[in-house]
């Protein structure tokens, strides 16, 4: 049997938010011997363990512990098993989704695999936040929250788990979720992997801020001491790593999102590093399912079909075969709806070039992937091709860049959207003037906005509303001025218009400003990804397995010895039912003739949601809008007018610097159109065109969440 000598370690105890002691004492290098055999290697192969322990002394320095090791009864992976079929449920699309997904997937939704994905830019930057007030912290706390209950069901059905809550600090969101485990009385192994952390080394990596410019605009790196986190996307490798180590939870810093759920495809399918027509499609599966219930009839165009469900909504699981081909549904019995439309859309979300899309592990296209109906609540997916990956991770680093704040009012009345400007700017015009009184300086940028008017989203007022919210929003360098400006608002309801009647929420709070900072490091720069291990029985932990993330990385097959599942599979190795699916997109619920007709009778204007689903974010400060044709015979039609000036003039008012009356033709060089002829979809891409973006956007629409019901207005010409 496995010996698993400590060579430093310490029971946790307490509550889930550990000290820094507490954490290095945990994560120390632990030694582990028995030949070949060591605990969750090919010659044990556990998913999930049961440990019976027998202590030769009580976990301190250099103590030996005894652990005889039996494989959960379950159907759950076997590490070096080669199944046809691997199941993946996400629970989580950003940090703050639904408490009930994570029960409903584990419960209802027959998976192997449950994945959340919390991570974002501004997540980041609020992490790093948390770290700065107290070290022990920096990951996303409800994680383990949402962990704790169902850790006795993850063990009984033998469900693995991976997430990249570990935020800025991998290491501490693992020790705690170490600590639940050990109070509930659930032993499992609890992996943490690090490495993606650039900050530390960000001087001597980067040979001198000078050397690096940011990969969209061109910028210098800001000063280093306004960077608050600087994290590389790393890729599926390091979390295949700990699978195949018997992690039964894995835990990881910045990640692309895919990568979480493309790690145990990668480890039970028997993908090599080179596989990359299946690394593309199951990058492509983890991208679908992300966003959690995005893709199961969440923020859909058709939201009305979908609305009676929300209360349930249902969570996505992929269904990945080893040839590449997948299923996408969810549980039974919930709410939503699993649609070739629901699917596409989210197929096209924030993808920039789908020709291109440039991930870690595989260079992705997929412009000819293949999506049919294949029953109710399932789609079919296929088609996903790949190349080898780039030389560099792109690395995001946020920084701080002054403070803001944001103010909400609701104007009643006649003339309600013009007195909630002329409030708004009063506002901002006195408190200037206390700015110059006290040496102070000016506002950095301001917004106002008559919320409900439609001058925000559509760049045109309506007449008349008879109520409107007032959207007031600023910056300034000093937090001392926006903090005199937030006591300046509430005066308004009393000596300005009338109609205004509450501040929402109470006097605004200042908040600092981070900025996105994008940029691409050579992959050779950056020291190998860590996996560090722990046994929730016993303390302890880090295996450094450098070798085989390296070689990944490169592309290379390594030997099983190494841990590697690397036997290519025959492009007929597998059958599956998705093969021969037409291309394109089909609906039943389309008047395909009707609209048809339109078009060759001509003389009528259709907006593009008669023709299209539509669906949009961002990417950085870059709007990015999909559409999909909702019948192919639709495609030629977008494609002869969904055109670079088309999307110009109907987006004029969102591009950064473009004064009022901006002629398209000019903004027209600003816009992206990318076509995906396999799904008969277009993806628009708006460069500059959310204000700076996430939280350094002062816009009511920071991300572009609606540009796409935008561009849905957009009016077609009926002619043929």
């Amino acid at each position: 049997m496995p010996v698993l000598r400590v060579v430093r370690g310490s029971s946790l105890r307490g509550a889930p938010f550990l000290s820094n002691h507490q954490i290095r004492r945990c994560y120390q290098t632990i030694v582990v011997s028995s030949a070949r055999n060591d605990v969750g290697s090919p010659g044990v192969g556990a998913v999930g363990l049961q440990m019976a322990t027998r202590r030769q002394a009580k976990c301190q320095a250099g103590a030996a512990v005894t652990l005889s090791v039996k494989r959960w009864s379950s159907a759950a992976a076997v590490t070096g098993s080669k199944r046809d079929v691997v199941r993946v449920g996400c629970a989580s699309g950003f940090w703050g989704d639904t408490a009930v997904a994570a029960p409903q997937l584990v419960r209802s939704g027959e998976i192997d695999y449950l994945v959340f994905d919390y991570l974002s830019e501004i997540t980041m930057s609020l992490l790093a936040r948390m770290r700065e007030r107290n070290h022990a912290l920096g990951y996303c706390p409800d994680f383990v929250r949402t962990m704790e209950p169902l850790l006795p069901e993850l063990r009984e059905r033998g469900v693995r788990v991976i997430a990249n809550a570990g935020g800025v600090n991998p290491l501490a969101c693992a020790a705690a979720l170490q600590e639940v485990a050990r109070a509930s009385g659930v032993p499992l192994r609890i992996a943490a992997v690090t490495g993606d952390d650039v900050l530390p080394r960000l001087v001597s990596l980067t040979d001198g801020a000078a050397e690096v410019r940011e990969m969209f605009t061109g910028k210098p790196l800001p000063e280093l001491s306004s960077l608050r986190s600087v994290n590389a996307y790393l890729g599926a490798a390091p979390i295949v790593r700990a699978l195949e180590r018997g992690a039964d939870i894995v835990v990881t810093g910045r990640c692309v999102d895919s990568a979480c759920t493309l790690a145990p495809m990668v480890h039970e399918l028997g993908w090599g590093g080179a596989d990359y027509d299946r690394l593309s499609a199951g990058s492509l599966a983890g991208h679908i399912v992300e966003c959690g219930a995005q893709s199961t009839g969440g923020i859909f165009s058709d939201w009305a079909s979908t609305a009676d469900g929300w209360s349930t909504m249902g969570f996505p699981v992929v269904d990945m075969r080893r040839d590449g081909s997948f299923r996408v549904r969810k549980p039974e019995g919930t709410g939503g709806k699993v649609s070739v439309g629901t699917v596409c859309e989210q197929l096209v979300y924030e993808i920039g070039d789908p020709a291109a899309y440039h991930l870690p592990d595989v260079t992705a296209d997929w412009t000819q992937v293949r999506v049919r109906q294949a029953g109710p609540d399932v789609v079919a997916v296929s088609g996903a091709r790949g190349s080898a990956p780039s030389d560099t991770f792109k690395v995001s680093a946020t920084y701080s860049d002054g403070y803001r704040v944001t103010a909400l009012a609701p104007v009643f009345g006649p003339d309600a959207a013009a007195k909630a400007r002329h409030t708004g700017r009063a506002i901002l015009q006195r408190c200037s003037g206390i700015f110059r009184a006290l040496g102070l300086g000016e506002f950095q940028e301001t917004c106002v906005h008559a919320l409900g008017s439609g001058e925000a989203h559509t760049g045109r007022a309506n007449a008349h509303p008879s109520e409107v919210t007032l959207w007031l929003a600023a910056t300034h360098s000093n937090k001392r001025a926006l903090q005199l400006m937030c006591g300046e608002i509430a005066p308004a309801a009393t000596g300005m218009a009338p109609g205004i009647t509450a501040l929402p929420g109470g006097r605004p709070k200042v908040s600092p400003v981070f900025r996105l900072f994008s940029f691409l490091l050579p992959k050779g720069s950056l020291p190998e990804p860590r996996v560090h291990l722990a046994v929730s029985g016993c303390d302890g932990s880090a295996e450094d397995d450098a070798e085989a993330n390296a070689a990944f990385l490169r592309g290379e097959e390594v030997s099983r010895e190494s841990s590697w599942l690397t036997t290519r599979l025959a492009d007929d190795a597998v059958s599956s039912d998705v093969d021969g699916a037409e291309s394109g997109v089909s609906s039943a619920d389309v008047d395909v003739s009707g609209v048809l007709a339109d078009v060759q009778a001509g003389g009528r204007v259709l907006p593009l949601s008669a023709l299209a689903w539509t669906r949009s974010g961002d990417k950085g400060n870059h709007g990015n809008v999909g559409i999909v044709a909702r019948h192919p015979a639709f495609f030629p039609i977008l494609k002869r007018h969904i055109t670079a000036a088309a999307v110009a003039a109907h987006f004029a008012h969102v591009f950064d610097g473009a004064e009022a009356g901006a002629d398209p033709r000019d903004l027209a060089s600003r816009v992206r159109v990318y076509e995906l002829p396999g799904i008969c979809a277009l993806n628009v891409m708006l460069l500059d065109s959310l204000g700076g973006g996430g939280v350094a956007s002062l816009r009511p629409d920071p991300q572009g969440k609606a540009y796409g019901q935008h561009m849905s207005t957009l009016e077609i010409a009926a002619t043929a």
